[in-house]
């Protein structure tokens, strides 16, 4: 086994994490993060190229560092010039006009980017390239931080005050920044939160910045709501759920964390394993895995240190898939993988194809992590580049499909 392989299933598991939160919900009102097609390298050293449906590979060995995924048609790579926004082509993609060499740059949702210009504020493109406006200064402060996409038609944002606000896809400041804490928005809801005599005081907010209800005491959100849910997280590490009216709900003793969830369940951690619980406290999967994603139908792909098995979404079993130590997952375009060493792409009875083996996948949503202005002496001098988003976005930002462990 190679020394890296540790290094891949660690960065694999954070990246699948992070690529299902958007998807896991027939009800979630967002489509971010879709991912089209993966970047993939066929060998070790090999450039990079693009994965799709069934394993079908374009592009292949066109960029020399890894490209993002494509999102809504539109990927970003680096070369040595800089960043640049590309339209995928399965014949051969080509730079998007006006978006070449980039400083920093977001990824396509509801038909905007975000980008940064060399010594420029961060604007925002459509996906031909043009300009729709720039993030100008807010109160006489300027903008220097932004998130990487829109979501529900709001880009977060933070001030050069260290203060995170809103602008809508018209390019206004609809929620000025004044939050120390601040999620992207899921579902039409947000939860941003201020400190107010060293306590956090959490709210959450609608797309107008109207208060819809405030977060108990003691209580964090541990993601943004997604599919009509919010879990917090008190004090004494007890978690418990909010819907979208500010009902509270607390979760049995044995839930430690959360990590995953849809409309009819979610996946919690325990002190023995990860499992799947529905929101009235009943046990769908037994809390013994090491990792449980929730598939775009609903079922369950739980992992254990050998095998993992495909639960049905009431919970019962399914199909066993034997190798990969455990490490198997599903993420569209190429559905289900090993990657304990290689990757291997499987059947849909978890079966290997031998003739689907990459070195390596890429999962990024863009080369970027968040947008910087660039803007000569926009940057205050005592920033020292922390950031106070607390959302996926902030979690790597990689695509869709989520892994408890």
């Amino acid at each position: 086994m190679r020394k890296q392989t540790f290094k891949k299933i660690a960065l694999a598991f954070g990246a699948i994490f992070a690529m299902t939160i958007a998807g896991c919900s027939e009800n979630n009102s967002s489509d971010e993060m879709t991912a089209e097609y993966l970047p993939a390298q066929l060998q070790e050293g090999d450039d990079w190229c693009f994965v799709g449906t069934e394993g079908k590979v374009f592009a292949k060995d066109q960029f020399e560092f890894e490209p993002s995924a494509v999102i809504n048609g539109v990927f970003s790579a680096v070369d040595s010039t800089g960043i640049s926004l590309y339209k995928f082509d399965k014949n051969g993609s080509s730079p998007i006009a006006n978006c070449s060499h980039l400083y920093t740059v977001g990824y396509a949702n509801e038909g905007l980017i975000p980008i940064t210009r060399p010594q420029s504020r961060i604007e925002v493109v459509d996906i031909n390239g043009k300009t729709k406006f720039a993030l100008d200064p807010v109160d006489s402060c300027e903008i220097i931080y932004s998130n990487l996409a829109f979501h529900d038609g709001m880009l977060e944002v933070q001030d050069a005050n260290s203060k995170c606000g809103y602008f809508n896809s018209k390019g206004e400041c609809t929620i000025k920044p004044q939050y120390d804490y601040a999620s992207d928005f899921s579902d039409g809801l947000a939860y941003v939160g201020n400190i107010v005599n060293d306590k956090y005081a959490i709210k959450v907010i609608d797309i107008n910045g109207n208060v819809k209800f405030d977060v108990k005491d003691g209580y964090l959100p541990i993601l943004n709501f997604r599919s009509g849910k919010l879990f917090v997280r008190g004090e004494s590490d007890e978690i418990a759920w909010y819907d979208a009216k500010g009902e509270f709900n607390k979760c049995p003793d044995a839930v430690h964390n959360v990590m995953q969830w849809n409309d009819k369940a979610y996946v919690y951690v325990s002190g023995n394993g990860c499992g799947v619980m529905d929101y009235e406290g009943n046990n769908i999967v037994p809390d013994c895995y090491m990792a449980i994603q929730i598939l775009p139908d609903g079922k369950f792909l739980c992992s254990n240190n050998q095998t993992c098995t495909i639960f049905s979404a009431g919970g019962k079993e399914e199909t066993v898939i034997d190798g990969f130590h455990g490490m198997v997952a599903y993420l569209a375009p190429v559905g289900y993988f090993g990657y304990y060493d290689d990757v291997q792409l499987l059947d849909s009875k978890g079966k290997s194809r031998d003739d689907k083996v990459f070195y390596s996948f890429g999962f990024r949503s863009s080369v970027s992590e968040y947008l910087v202005n660039d803007k000569p002496g926009a940057m205050p001098t005592n920033v020292g580049g922390e950031l106070y988003f607390d959302d996926e976005d902030m979690d790597d930002d990689s695509i869709s499909a989520e892994v408890a462990e």
